[in-house]
């Protein structure tokens, strides 16, 4: 598998809505599978590697700006990945991108990403969680930790369009936790508009137009399994 395309769709600030410098940085695999159990069937290795080519090919490009990069728990909680990250020269904003699986953490696992998290802030990255809604609250006061931002899901956005104040008091929650805030999904006028009375600095979504560049050396992911069985399996058949 070939990746050439790199998307970058852009991050709005809401109290004034026009091109902004933040982007987060998409795959774009052109896998006949979803992306999300495309990229589920490789090691965070690979992963690392992935991110140092598009923030690599974004530098060869002569594009600056503030980058938006996923990562997985399994990749912060290895240390041997965070001297990988530490080594980079690229210091940008990290999206701990799987937050369902924060409630799953054993002790050791909680020490160790914790300690990570903070390791890596330190060193000037920015960490964000991504794809909040509100059934990650408790897990998250458990846990009690300081992100630099929170992202709101899509999905959790389209689904209380209809009823603001309960995504406005969802919202002011978890501020406790992240007091940036981004809503992802912004896809027509009347979502600009809903955003723009919650009380969040960003907005992200197909409202605003997706930027790509396509780089001439790609990216080749190791050969993996054969697609058909792994859905077969992840569609519980």
């Amino acid at each position: 598998m070939r990746m050439e395309k790199i998307r970058l769709q852009p991050i709005v600030a809401l109290a004034n809505p026009r091109p902004t410098d933040y982007y987060e940085v998409l795959a774009d695999a052109h896998a006949t599978i979803p992306l999300e159990l495309f990229f589920a069937q490789h090691d965070a290795s690979v992963l690392l590697k992935l991110r140092e080519w598009q923030l690599q090919s974004l530098k060869l490009a002569g594009l600056k700006s503030k980058w938006f990069i996923n990562l997985t728990i399994e990749v912060l909680i290895r240390e041997t990945h965070i001297r990988s990250l530490l080594l980079s020269p690229f210091r940008q904003v990290i999206e701990l991108q799987d937050p369902q699986n924060l409630g799953q953490l054993t002790p050791l696992q909680h020490i160790l990403l914790a300690k990570n998290l903070e390791t890596l802030r330190a060193a000037g990255f920015e960490i964000w969680l991504d794809d909040y809604h509100a059934s990650y609250f408790s897990a998250l006061s458990r846990l009690g930790w300081q992100f630099d931002g929170i992202k709101i899901d899509r999905a959790y956005f389209h689904l209380h369009r209809q009823n603001p104040d309960e995504l406005a008091e969802q919202i002011a929650r978890v501020k406790i936790y992240g007091e940036q805030t981004i809503v992802e999904g912004i896809e027509t006028a009347n979502d600009l508009r809903l955003a723009q009375q919650l009380n969040v600095q960003y907005g992200q979504g197909f409202y605003w137009q997706e930027a790509a560049i396509k780089q001439p050396d790609a990216f080749i992911f190791p050969s993996c399994h054969h697609w058909p069985e792994i859905l077969h399996t992840a569609n519980g058949l």
